[in-house]
């Protein structure tokens, strides 16, 4: 290493002190254990290295969370993958506002594939709405199907058999 050389994180100007961190980032790894970054890399070649690009999606291939979307970390902290995206590649998400993956795919960054809209909007766009069916069979028709106000959608059939066993259950506790 050169006496030239600074630490190798991006906005740190300091000399180095061991395996290219300076004192401060070289104590703060050692004692957390985080992984020593071999060169210095953009923030956005560092997003794309853990991103495997299909003919449409961008396929997160890093840390996952347990909902199925990926984690990507920076600035000492977790950020969704999808939503790291958007902010890096179109801007702010606005306040109140959801991303949606117009492919239907948790795992995608592609930015061309987000869309910030409402939780209204995001939940009638989800992969419930794309089902059929409802989980007892009944096929959601429009006759057949009642909208809530979060946009989700529920099976009158099934309504109309929760109240009929509802009213069932309440006569049987009467004394």
């Amino acid at each position: 290493m050169s006496k030239n050389s600074t630490c190798i994180i991006e906005e740190c100007n300091r000399p180095p002190k061991g395996l290219g961190w300076c004192g401060t980032h070289y104590e703060y790894n050692r004692i957390n254990g985080f992984p020593i970054p071999k060169e210095k890399q953009s923030l956005e070649e560092r997003f794309l290295s853990k991103v495997q690009k299909t003919d449409t999606c961008w396929l997160w291939t890093a840390s996952q969370a347990q909902t199925g979307y990926g984690q990507f970390y920076y600035n000492y902290k977790n950020y969704k993958a999808h939503r790291f995206s958007y902010e890096f590649y179109k801007g702010a998400i606005p306040e109140g506002l959801y991303i949606d993956h117009l492919c239907h795919i948790a795992l995608c960054v592609n930015p061309e594939h987000l869309e910030a809209v409402t939780p209204l909007v995001n939940a009638q766009r989800g992969y419930k709405a794309l089902r059929k069916y409802c989980l007892h069979g009944h096929e959601f028709t429009e006759e057949n199907t009642y909208i809530r106000k979060q946009g989700s959608r529920m099976c009158r059939t099934c309504i109309r058999y929760q109240v009929k066993m509802a009213k069932i259950k309440k006569q049987l506790q009467k004394p």
